[in-house]
């Protein structure tokens, strides 16, 4: 995504070249181990092309894309240890085993819809944590099914004062439910071999068919029911679903024995129904390519998501030049 020129760390900003060789050294002086660093640095990670839509980059910051792009960067590398903790996070859940109750998961799937925008069409591909199968209903001609998709976030801490899930976070899952309702009917019945189909495309179809082999070959209609977004850190845990709202552990009340909580709400996340979900997509990604010919303004302190400018890359040239 636009031109790395290097890493900014406690040595400062400086090449990738010499990062690996500084990080090869035992005696290397920042926190992380070598290969924690090489993850970092982004190596190993199969990102969506310069032309590809995806959640985290449609609910961005769009100004931040072009300027790294026209500017040039340095990754801040301990803004990237949280996105590493994150990968390794979804990678344990990725091999978890099958759940009691579930019919069955669809986990880490990439996939792919078309989205029509006033530039043309463009593709938005996401990749959802965990799919949770609910129900079959086979019919004469189609099969229903319905899912669940849930969403896992690694974080420092949890608040207290967190009752509901992330404004971005609840979008992002529904986000992906829209891409799993279009998608799976048709990976259902795609050839896997079929060479017509990108890489990407036909790995996505082949996992799908190894999570739902029954339903191989059959025309399905995918409901999206429910959705879920949980949050883990260290010592505590806390989920939100859409189904209604939950009950959680409050602040301590009582330090000695028997020890006491206060209880507290939690938030139903909302379920959006699909083509509210496609014409935010829509608006979004159409805002995003504006930006590349007229640029918004910068966020200001006070607005809502003045917090991205805290970990941005390119922060001195986005309000250098306003």
């Amino acid at each position: 995504m636009g031109r790395a020129l290097g890493v900014e760390c406690v040595r400062g900003q400086v090449s990738f070249d010499d990062c690996r060789e500084c990080a090869a050294q035992p005696l290397h002086p920042c926190p992380w181990p070598s290969d924690l660093v090489a993850m970092m640095r982004g190596e190993g990670f199969n990102e969506p092309d310069e032309q590809t839509f995806s959640p985290s980059r449609i609910l961005g910051c769009s100004r931040q894309r072009v300027l790294m792009q026209q500017h040039g960067y340095y990754i801040i590398m301990k803004n990237q240890y949280p996105m590493v903790r994150g990968h390794m996070f979804h990678a344990l859940m990725e091999g978890a085993p099958p759940v009691p109750g579930w019919l069955g998961a669809i986990r880490e799937v990439r996939m792919s819809i078309p989205i029509k925008t006033r530039y043309g069409t463009m593709q938005f591909r996401a990749k959802s944590d965990c799919i949770q199968v609910i129900d079959t209903r086979p019919g004469d001609e189609v099969t229903e099914l319905d899912i669940r998709v849930l969403d896992y976030k690694s974080t420092s801490k949890i608040e207290h004062s967190k009752l509901k899930a992330d404004r971005e976070h609840q979008m992002q899952v529904n986000m992906y439910g829209l891409v799993a309702a279009q998608c799976i009917p048709l990976y259902l019945l795609a050839d896997p071999e079929d060479e017509k189909l990108d890489l990407v495309t036909r790995r996505s179809v082949k996992k799908i068919h190894k999570y739902l082999p029954e339903l191989v070959g059959k025309s399905v209609i995918v409901n999206v029911v429910g959705l879920e977004v949980g949050y883990a850190a260290m010592e505590k845990a806390r989920r939100f679903v859409s189904e209604g709202e939950l009950s959680d552990k409050g602040k301590m009340t009582k330090r000695s024995r028997p020890q006491e909580w206060e209880d507290i709400v939690l938030d139903a996340i909302t379920l959006l129904p699909l083509h509210t979900t496609y014409s935010y997509v829509q608006a979004k990604i159409e805002e995003l390519i504006a930006a590349e010919e007229n640029l918004p303004k910068p966020f200001e302190p006070d607005e809502d998501d003045y917090w991205r400018c805290e970990r941005c890359p390119v922060y001195d040239a986005c309000h250098k030049e306003g």
